[in-house]
């Protein structure tokens, strides 16, 4: 959990029987220095880095994938590109799966547009992707909210194997599948 205002936390769950559990949390506070042992999540834990009313994000929302060697490299292009904003990307997820999300200011359009378009521009330095979850139509139609895809002309193929008039959620998905 890295939130805007520059605070962050990294929590780690560990499961199994309570005395290896112990003994594995006690390991791990030890090889980094610090930490402490505690039996439920924090508050954040479970929830998005961004707001909601009425079930809709208040913030442009960010789906960030990376291989774990390329975390540092992720969040270090997302402070760069965001610098402009007004505000720090809020920043959760799970770093060992690789997959982490990002909110941003919903308020200044051709800013964020230019910022995941720099994002993108950088994300084979960690090997991921970004995409756009969730925008208002005005940053949504100043980019394009999947971005590059790799393996998009085997899905069109696939897609015309299986669903040959394109009756199935007709141009919902990437690439306008």
């Amino acid at each position: 959990d890295r939130r805007a205002d520059g605070g962050g936390e990294v929590a780690v769950l560990l499961e199994g029987i309570v005395d290896g559990v112990d003994g594995r949390a006690q390991a791990l506070i030890a090889a980094l220095g610090a930490g402490t042992d505690r039996e439920t999540a924090p508050d954040w834990w479970g929830s998005a880095p961004w707001g909601e009313r009425e079930g809709a994000a208040t913030d442009v929302v960010l789906r960030l994938t990376t291989e774990l060697a390329g975390l540092p490299h992720l969040l270090d292009a997302l402070d760069a590109c965001t610098a402009d904003l007004s505000r720090r990307a809020a920043v959760r997820g799970s770093a060992g799966v690789g997959l982490l999300h990002a909110s941003l200011p919903a308020d200044e359009p051709a800013a964020v547009a230019t910022a995941v378009q720099a994002l993108r521009k950088q994300s084979s330095r960690w090997s991921g992707d970004v995409v756009v979850l969730d925008a208002p139509a005005a940053v949504k139609s100043a980019l394009d909210v999947w971005g590059p895809v790799r393996g998009l002309e085997l899905m069109r193929r696939v897609k015309d194997q299986f669903d040959p008039a394109h009756r199935l959620a007709p141009g919902r998905f990437v690439g306008g599948l």
